[in-house]
């Protein structure tokens, strides 16, 4: 029989916070029970994520943080890449909804749009290439979903000043612009005609998906994406179609 082994890897989405069954609720439950009814009934879709974790908690075991980055726990064994890939999956979805961009706007002086999107293209961006990396070493098929905004109401002031969504919409669209179909977007899925989370499709913390949200997903990315009509899909794992 036909088998396919993902795993996901993020944090707070990916682990499924503040709904009110995670393990079965979340987009990797989803995603696998999806995968199962409509592609083979021995897919798995296993979760490497913790809540609040940013992406340079978990990059390779062995990565330094930058000294300029106060305020950034070492890389966290138990949830990084490493550890991810040593569960033998065959593809890999890295989740971060906003990366590590919480962080630069708390601690390190990102407190403007034009600053945020500074340290999307010269950090972020290089931190979720490790990821690919690491993976593409593992000979890991490497998948990246988008970011998605979040609802307008929960905002902070530091996010309302620093144009927060206008900057999870610029790390969407570099992502989107460096690996194509490889980025499964969840964007225009999410986003209203204002540009925030639709709020019939979002956690009442504003920003998280509901199950609605999170259902809406894997079979319009999957077909977005033309995953069923990559060769590397296909023929070395046999996927029942």
């Amino acid at each position: 029989m036909s088998s396919l082994r993902v795993r996901v890897l993020g944090s707070s989405s990916s682990a499924g916070t503040n709904l009110s069954n995670p393990t079965t609720e979340r987009y990797a439950a989803t995603f696998q029970t999806w995968l199962r009814a409509n592609r083979s009934s021995h897919c798995a879709v296993g979760v490497t994520a913790l809540a609040g974790i940013g992406l340079y908690e978990q990059q390779v075991t062995g990565y330094s943080t930058p000294a300029n980055r106060v305020a950034v726990a070492p890389v966290n064994t138990a949830q990084n890449i490493t550890t991810a890939l040593a569960t033998m999956p065959q593809v890999l979805i890295l989740h971060h909804p906003a990366g590590s961009m919480p962080e630069a706007l708390a601690n390190w002086s990102f407190t403007t749009e034009a600053g945020l999107k500074n340290f999307i293209d010269t950090e972020q961006m290089g931190l979720v290439a490790n990821i690919k990396t690491a993976c593409d070493s593992a000979r890991v098929e490497f998948f990246v979903l988008s970011p998605h905004p979040l609802l307008q109401s929960v905002l902070s002031q530091a996010q309302i000043d620093s144009n927060y969504v206008v900057c999870q919409k610029y790390f969407r669209d570099a992502l989107v612009s460096a690996y194509g179909s490889r980025c499964l977007d969840y964007w225009p899925l999410v986003a209203g005609g204002d540009g925030y989370g639709q709020s019939g499709l979002m956690l009442v913390d504003g920003n998280h998906l509901n199950t609605t949200g999170i259902a809406a997903g894997p079979e319009v990315v999957l077909e977005a994406a033309g995953l069923d009509r990559m060769h590397n899909w296909r023929t070395p794992l046999d996927i029942d179609l």
